[in-house]
């Protein structure tokens, strides 16, 4: 799990859920949500999700700056 009193950034908490293979919800500007695990991209302005729910053969690459909330599990 993701332990966000360690992880203070949107980028951080990224790549903690990728190292650990979690799923995440990112919303995004405008309202639009996406709900999959994370994946690093060699240009550090992008992101993607993988395993998108309820898409099964999808994936999405959004704007790091465009995040306004990343929703993780927690205990």
């Amino acid at each position: 799990m993701i332990n966000l009193n360690e992880e203070r950034d949107l980028l951080g908490v990224l790549k903690s859920a990728s190292d650990k293979n979690e799923r995440v919800t990112v919303l995004l500007e405008g309202g639009k949500e996406y709900t999959g695990k994370p994946k690093s991209m060699t240009d550090t302005e992008f992101y993607s999700l993988r395993e998108l729910s309820g898409k099964e053969f999808y994936d999405v690459i959004f704007r790091i700056d465009k995040v306004i909330a990343i929703e993780v599990k927690a205990k």
